[in-house]
């Protein structure tokens, strides 16, 4: 390749042929790059979240254990004593989605 650049103006000057997949692939490692740490700190960001929501609805539950066992001797259902525990904030959250 050179030799025939050469041949048709030596004054051209040559730096080397490389093909399309390896120019494609220098011009985009940076971005590559950037998607991956993006990535792993939505990752990481997902988990903290579940861990939170997690930790937080463990402490509830925690605390409400003693009003589940009452309600539950005095003749409420299982579904009854989890619509009264967990009613206020599933109604707290829907409206939440609504005003945002």
């Amino acid at each position: 390749m050179q030799r025939a650049l050469a041949s048709v103006d030596p004054n051209l000057p040559f730096s080397g042929f490389y093909g399309m997949r390896d120019l494609l692939a220098r011009a985009l490692a940076t971005q590559r790059v950037e998607v991956a740490l993006l990535s792993a700190m939505a990752a990481l960001a997902l988990l903290l979240s579940a861990v939170g929501v997690f930790a937080l609805v463990a402490n509830i539950v925690a605390q409400k254990t003693r009003e589940i066992g009452i309600r539950m001797a005095l003749g409420s259902t299982i579904r009854q004593a989890m619509v009264n525990i967990g009613g206020p904030g599933v109604r707290a959250s829907a409206l939440d989605s609504f005003w945002v």
